[in-house]
């Protein structure tokens, strides 16, 4: 079975990748791919790894990883193309390369998605992806299935008649190795978006306010080049959201992602996660299992699914207004030794119930149910 996968990355996220590795642009197709899929940014290779053994053969295609797209053009005969063919064009060269039986699309590109199914005839069914805060887009009526984190989304796209299923997030037990183990330089920390309106991160934005200088927590909080602020106000603005607020990001650190990510999880004492205000009932972010899957103590506001995840206060702490949390987090600060035995049993969980492999089966039952 081959099962193509379309997404974008964030573009900060590759431009400091190439930056940090002179010359990436040049390697190969194979060198940046593996390099890119090393580095543990979102999914990575993380399904294809898991779902090898269940018989899937998987390409990853990155809409906007235009030197990655590049590479792959300047090897492969089926993707040369004019000099300066569009990374639209080159992944729809790669997508008829490789033939596809099934499509996982996560994107909003309707004309992209048309292109696919039009010219790639061995496509049979496509998924598709949403996370918590879904907003329906053309695409969507050319989706067979629906997958989501967040049970909430399920019921929305139930509600509107398209045909969805929850996939719960996961850890691919092989990024811990990749990271190391050192002095925790942060007592609490917070990684994460901070998009404040409601619907999006309101709630987050006042419990940080909050919690935050009280409790010491240190903020890494992705900021868009200065160039692309305003034209990023404007963009916003036109959605109903803001970026966030100058006292939030005053002594905050710019984003972190993949390793460099789980390296912080893993040099805290313990790191806080607040779920958008998309997921009023159900935990579902991906953080859950990022920050227990390198052992780190991970303190998360309280959902009716939890302990079906996790068991609470030995496993992750929970809580439920910003007191509690404020409480829990400063209690943490001066019990590291306690902190850590949640981390470590958060960790054995997640590797016994939460990783990709685990959830593998899930998706190949899903993608059997369409075909």
């Amino acid at each position: 079975m081959r099962l193509l996968r379309v997404t974008t990355l964030y573009d900060a996220y590759l431009r400091g990748l190439y930056a940090a590795r002179p010359g990436l642009a040049a390697e190969p197709y194979a060198a940046q791919r593996a390099h890119l899929d090393h580095d543990a940014f979102g999914w990575a290779d993380f399904w294809g790894h898991a779902m090898a053994s269940l018989g899937y053969e998987t390409l990853d295609i990155a809409l906007n990883a235009v030197e990655l797209l590049r590479a792959w053009a300047r090897e492969n005969p089926a993707g040369r193309a004019p000099e300066r063919a569009s990374s639209l064009s080159i992944a729809l060269r790669q997508a008829k390369w490789f033939r596809p039986d099934v499509l996982w699309y996560d994107h909003d590109d309707v004309a992209f998605l048309d292109a696919i199914r039009a010219e790639v005839p061995s496509v049979k069914a496509v998924l598709g992806w949403t996370g918590s805060a879904i907003g329906g887009t053309g695409a969507w009526r050319a989706i067979d299935l629906m997958l989501t984190c967040s049970p909430e989304a399920a019921e929305q796209c139930a509600r509107e008649g398209l045909r969805s299923a929850v996939l719960e997030h996961a850890f691919d037990a092989r990024v811990f190795d990749r990271t190391a183990e050192g002095s925790k330089r942060w007592r609490i920390s917070f990684i994460g978006q901070l998009l404040e309106a409601e619907g999006f991160h309101g709630g987050r934005a006042r419990l940080l306010r909050r919690v935050a200088v009280p409790a010491g927590v240190t903020l890494f909080v992705p900021r868009e080049p200065r160039p692309w602020r305003a034209a990023l106000r404007r963009l916003l603005a036109g959605r109903g959201l803001r970026p966030p607020a100058r006292d939030l990001l005053r002594g905050a650190h710019d984003g972190v992602y993949g390793l460099a990510m789980y390296q912080v999880l893993r040099d805290s004492h313990a790191t806080l996660n607040v779920h958008a205000d998309s997921s009023p009932r159900f935990a579902s972010n991906m953080r859950l299992f990022e920050a227990t899957g390198v052992g780190t103590c991970l303190v998360t506001d309280w959902k009716e699914n939890m302990d079906s995840l996790f068991e609470p206060d030995r496993e992750v702490v929970l809580y439920r207004t910003a007191d509690e949390c404020a409480a829990k987090l400063a209690w943490l600060a001066d019990h590291p030794a306690d902190a850590a035995a949640i981390g470590a049993a958060g960790r054995r969980r997640t590797l016994a119930a939460h990783t990709f492999a685990h959830r593998a089966p899930t998706l190949d039952r899903y993608i059997r149910s369409i075909l």
